[in-house]
């Protein structure tokens, strides 16, 4: 089971990646493509191009982390781009939908309260 622990979103990146990318190709693109600051808390989530494997990177305070899944038969969902970035956000619940086959393009959230910081 996935627990990152952080309290960060997850950005899916919709293009395939070449899925020898470590570390450095996956920041190059949160960086580059997604302009986005890696080490910003967040989670970045990467397919390749049959969207059988599945890359999920975080920073974990003193260094990343990759969760990787390899799928023995299907695929993973396809997300259609959502922003000029290649992106598009989920929540951890949804995170978990994702890896278990579940299709999350029709999900809606009921509103909750949540706090807003001060």
């Amino acid at each position: 089971m996935l627990t990152p622990g952080h309290d960060g979103k997850y950005w899916i990146y919709t293009e395939p990646v070449d899925m020898r990318s470590g570390c450095h190709g996956l920041t190059g693109i949160i960086s580059t493509v997604m302009k986005t600051d890696p080490l910003n808390g967040n989670g970045y989530i990467f397919f390749n191009k049959p969207r059988r494997i599945i890359k999920i990177l975080f920073w974990d305070r003193d260094g990343y982390v990759i969760y990787a899944k390899w799928l023995a038969k299907g695929s993973f969902e396809k997300i259609i781009q959502q922003g000029p970035n290649h992106s598009y956000s989920i929540n951890d619940a949804q995170l978990m939908m994702l890896l278990s086959g579940i299709t999350i393009k029709d999900i809606r959230q009921r509103k909750r309260y949540t706090i807003q910081p001060s």
